[in-house]
């Protein structure tokens, strides 16, 4: 397998290189609130889990997703500045400076 990257639960993954950054976390078993970025592809519950979310996420992490995503992401405690919405077909950055 790749070093780094983890398969969870579904479709959850772990990548752990220069950032750490979960996609679609689900079923997380441990909170580590470790995650510099958390992405989220759409609301479905196995793939913005509110519970797990708040597992991973701290004061600097940025979450990323569709547009519906964005009122959670508020619900659970993100400030605006680390909300990112995302959009089919289109380029973005983010953390560039730390990686």
């Amino acid at each position: 397998m790749l070093s780094g990257i983890e398969v969870l639960c579904h479709s959850s993954i772990k990548i752990n290189k220069h950032l750490i950054m979960y996609i679609d976390p689900y079923k997380i078993e441990n909170e580590t609130h470790d995650a510099d970025i958390i992405f989220c592809t759409h609301t479905h519950y196995d793939h913005f889990s509110e519970e797990d979310i708040l597992k991973l996420k701290n004061d600097r992490t940025i979450i990323i997703g569709t547009e519906d995503c964005y009122v959670n992401a508020m619900k659970l405690g993100f400030a605006e500045d680390r909300i990112r919405i995302v959009e089919p077909n289109k380029h973005y950055e983010v953390l560039r400076n730390k990686i």
